[in-house]
């Protein structure tokens, strides 16, 4: 199997003891068949499993003998498994996996005929002694769990007639070893179409070289399958599980109501977002979307351990979810999908244009091909907080951190700074900010001199002028058109 591979073989009824190896005689009774020679591939790493990446693990652990740079995740991906279907990939599918990384696996399930096991033992200890380990599938053990495992065999002890594997479910799996005849019984399962099979892919490297890909620093679709294998105990009879990346969305409505949310919302914001404002990824985020208020809170408090902060919805950065109650409509579900991008692409983002664009589009159309935010309901308490000067001034707003932003007057502060950024946007302001603000962040924490730079005057001197636009503003109720063929065509979903 190359030449990264040790392997020792000893001959012991051909050199007897002078070789150092047990001979025959000493061999336990009774025996089956001609004893095999000792041989053992000491250079495959063992590598602990992922839950349900039994296969995935075994030929890993060959990979990385074979000094190439990859990770379990990588053959997962390979295999093409549907993440959302929470399973690692059976035999053939990872067999077609491996070969089409250049390795010869040979045929993947053999009936056993007149030789039975045996004979197929046989040929995988030929293969051994060629420096090729296989995956195979063993019964589970007796008293264990159910179901049938992958293992990596790597070798054979003549002494003890004993099969040596790494078991990838163990944290301790390295060089375990069978009695050959417990493997002889446990290797083998039965069809209800034919006589007992066994499963085992060869893991030799074809003359080409292996196409292989080192482990990605970006979630990959193995990710996705964990992150949704975890997420199983948390989620209760009826609910819905889809998959947009970067985001895992759940939902306790019908399938037909989730998937329709998804589509219009999660995947019609997402797109827009990240067509127009971001392009650093969020990690992985669950979006929780639930039916009634009902159902809201009482998932909410099932799943934080906490009453829900407001009775619309909330993002929890430190959870990477947010919750999100239907019934109050899909705006609040708008708003808390900016946070995870803005979270991503400015992490100590200050809270007036964190909110500000949340905000922007809680009240939302499509417009010119692109989401745009509409005049909201928050309107009407800004024009009376300026027009009875209680509205503070924009350079407070900027320099507001979360306490005082999310504070009592909390909301003024929210109408402020979604005005303010809705003026940007019908000025056509807002996307020469936020590309410069992403540049500059770091020298400009609060946004103030990137905003006056970008409206070409002081703030003190812009805020008279906004103040009096804000009272110019007419009361008109937003049209919320969410099936606008440029924004919801794309080629991610998986339901």
């Amino acid at each position: 199997m190359g030449s990264g591979l040790r392997l020792y073989v000893c001959v012991g009824w051909l050199v007897g003891a002078a070789s150092g190896c047990t001979t025959e005689r000493s061999r336990p009774e009774p025996r089956e068949s001609a004893p095999y020679a000792d041989v053992h591939l000491a250079d495959v790493p063992h590598v602990q499993q992922q839950p349900r990446f039994g296969g995935e693990a075994a030929a890993t652990m060959a990979l990385l003998a074979l000094d190439h740079d990859t990770d379990q995740d990588h053959v997962f991906d390979r295999t093409g498994v549907d993440p959302l279907e929470a399973r690692g990939a059976s035999a053939d599918e990872l067999a077609r996996a491996l070969g089409d990384m250049g390795f010869e696996v040979g045929e993947t399930t053999t009936r056993l005929g007149p030789g039975g096991a045996g004979a197929q033992l046989a040929a995988l200890h030929a293969d051994l002694e060629r420096g090729v380990p296989s995956v195979v599938e063993l019964a589970a053990e007796t008293g264990g769990a159910g179901g049938r495992r992958f293992v990596l065999v790597v070798g054979y002890e003549a002494a003890t007639d004993r099969v040596r594997f790494h078991d990838p479910a163990r944290p301790d799996g390295a060089d375990h070893a069978m009695a050959r005849r417990d493997f002889l019984t446990r290797w083998p399962h039965t069809t209800d179409d034919g006589p007992p099979s066994v499963t085992r892919i060869r893991l030799a490297p074809g003359p080409a070289p292996l196409v292989v890909s080192p482990p990605s620093a970006t979630p990959t679709q193995a990710d996705y399958a964990q992150h949704i294998i975890a997420l199983e105990p948390r989620l209760e009879a009826g609910m819905t599980v889809l998959l947009r990346p970067p985001f895992v969305i759940i939902g306790d409505a019908e399938r037909s109501r989730v998937e329709e949310t998804a589509r219009s919302v999660v995947w019609l914001a997402a797109n827009d977002y990240e067509k127009h404002y971001f392009h650093t990824p969020p990690p992985i985020t669950e979006v929780w979307i639930f039916r009634s208020g009902e159902t809201y809170a009482y998932h909410t408090q099932r799943l934080t351990g906490r009453p829900a902060p407001t009775a619309f919805g909330f993002y929890d950065p430190a959870a990477h979810a947010l919750y999100a109650n239907l019934a109050a409509g899909s705006g609040t579900l708008l708003h808390e999908l900016v946070h995870p991008y803005m979270r991503a692409s400015i992490p100590d983002c200050p809270p007036w244009y964190n909110e500000g664009m949340g905000s922007l589009f809680e009240s939302a159309g499509v417009r010119n091909g692109r989401l745009a935010g509409g005049l909201n309901w928050r309107l009407n308490g800004l024009k009376r907080a300026i027009r009875n000067n209680r509205l503070g001034p924009l350079t407070d707003l900027l320099a507001r951190g979360p306490t005082r932003f999310h504070g009592l007057d909390h909301a003024e502060s929210y109408a402020a700074a979604r005005y303010l950024v809705f003026y940007l946007q019908e000025h056509a302001l807002l996307d020469p900010f936020h590309r410069s603000f992403l540049l500059h962040h770091s020298r400009d924490p609060s946004g103030r001199r990137t905003l006056e730079r970008t409206l070409g005057e002081s703030l003190e001197r812009f805020e008279r002028h906004w103040r009096n636009w804000i009272l110019q503003l007419d009361q008109q109720p937003v049209f919320l058109t969410f099936r606008d063929p440029e924004l919801v065509r794309g080629q991610r979903w998986r339901f």
